[in-house]
């Protein structure tokens, strides 16, 4: 099993937009650091509602921007050369 890692690909937020994942350690859904990649985009409805958009930093926040019709994604992830399927250990960020 994978936990969904979503590659933001056009914020415009000056901070930076880090990418969201469904789950992390501690999380009892938590799959131990297995990923599948979606590439991820602000709709133009998300990037005129907002302007400068927000930093996202939870899956929550994600999907309540995706049922608004701010957000979407796709498979895969924005480079076709990079695995959708990987493996690696999830860090905090400091």
């Amino acid at each position: 099993s994978f936990d969904a890692l979503f590659i933001v690909i056009n914020s415009n937020n000056p901070d930076g937009q880090l990418p969201i994942s469904e789950a992390a350690p501690g999380n009892v859904n938590y799959n131990g650091g297995r990923w599948i990649a979606y590439t991820t985009w602000w709709t133009e409805a998300g990037l005129d509602h907002h302007g400068t958009v927000p930093l996202l930093t939870s899956y929550a926040e994600l999907l309540v921007h995706y049922l608004l019709g701010h957000i979407d994604f796709q498979l895969g992830p924005p480079n076709p050369e990079m695995a959708t399927y990987f493996e690696c250990p999830l860090l905090p960020v400091k």
